[in-house]
């Protein structure tokens, strides 16, 4: 168990570095942390991101916003097919981003890229939170055990893609902007952003839930 602040605010998003953090107004507190807090890593300092090796993918599907999001832990839908906001996420004139009900993609130059086959990271901004049963509060309930084993699952016009979760992150959200890893616009990756929430509070971390397609195994490793 561990230590954690917490907030109680409306949330906002926020870019930094290119990628879209969770903001609001921090009181303190000590809570319990929930299972994907205990199975999240500690980044370590910036550093140059290994170069993957990539294989071919035997169907071409074509970069699109995808019409539904699907997160599949073991024998079950943790977050069943949600539609995806066909609007992208957009940055204020202060870098922030306000993401709605539901899962919406963030697309920046050099950053993050519309999923397709080939394609880089993949940002999906959602929101958590402790009032209310927001679409990404289910992400919180993913476990060590389910790293490996649980799956992203975006549904295309043209098909399907399906990541495979392999590493969970909660990085302070002032911190956020020194981790430059995440704002790699890495082949096969996606990423899922959202406020973390824990015992039924908000903190002041974001969790950061990292995945990547068959062709591109290892890219979610910081």
């Amino acid at each position: 168990m561990r230590g954690r602040a917490y907030l109680n605010a409306v949330l906002s998003c926020i870019v930094i570095g290119g990628i879209v953090a969770v903001i609001g107004t921090v009181d303190t507190g000590s809570v319990t942390s929930s299972p994907a807090a205990g199975a999240a890593k500690t980044l370590s300092p910036p550093s140059v991101p290994p170069t993957m090796e990539s294989t071919p993918t035997p169907h071409v599907i074509s970069s699109a916003i995808p019409k539904t999001l699907t997160v599949h832990v073991t024998n079950r839908d943790l977050i069943k097919p949600t539609p995806v906001d066909q609007n992208l996420l957009e940055k204020d004139g202060s870098g922030r981003v306000k993401p709605g009900d539901l899962p919406g993609l963030y697309v920046a130059d050099g950053t993050s890229t519309l999923p397709g086959t080939n394609q880089g990271t993949v940002v999906v901004g959602g929101h958590a939170k402790s009032t209310d049963d927001a679409v990404f509060n289910p992400l919180m309930s993913i476990g060590k055990s389910d790293i490996d084993h649980s799956y992203v699952i975006l549904e295309l016009p043209e098909g399907r893609l399906t990541y495979t979760v392999e590493a969970i992150y909660v990085v302070d959200k002032v911190d956020l902007s020194q981790q430059r890893e995440l704002a790699d616009n890495r082949p096969g990756r996606i990423l899922l952003i959202t406020c973390d929430v824990e015992n039924d509070r908000d903190t002041f971390q974001n969790l950061i839930v990292a995945g990547c397609d068959a062709s591109h195994v290892g890219c979610g490793a910081l």
